[in-house]
């Protein structure tokens, strides 16, 4: 799947059974698009988030919910032209040099940047 969007995961508010982690979005970068922005505003408005993540997808839920989880369900799972999400799983790593690497699902739209630059 081509990248919509790019950033750092912030695997130190990643909670145990999560499918994939928070992204902290002190830096994300974001290819803009109308049909994206629609499909999250949608998602967020019908609210549907609790332990089990955004849509019991298993991803968004860090210690309560913000936009490290809503944009992390979003790019990792949601098509904005589908209903429903993937349940496809990342392989999670620390992402640091010298460290293993979050291997992200073909199905993905997030490209995890190395957190050592831009882990901010």
């Amino acid at each position: 799947a081509p990248y919509a969007a790019s950033g750092v995961y912030d695997h130190e508010m990643d909670i145990e059974g999560t499918r994939f982690p928070p992204i902290n979005t002190g830096f994300f970068v974001v290819v803009p698009n109308k049909r994206d922005f629609d499909k999250l505003v949608s998602i967020y408005r019908r609210g549907h988030i609790d332990g089990n993540g955004w849509d019991d997808s298993g991803t968004g839920w860090t210690y309560g919910t913000g936009s490290q989880g809503i944009l992390s369900y979003y790019y990792n799972q949601v098509r904005p032209d589908a209903e429903g999400f993937s349940t496809d799983s990342p392989i999670k790593g620390i992402d640091y040099p010298g460290m293993s690497w979050t291997k992200q699902p073909a199905s993905s739209r997030f490209l995890p940047l190395d957190r050592s630059v831009y882990n901010v």
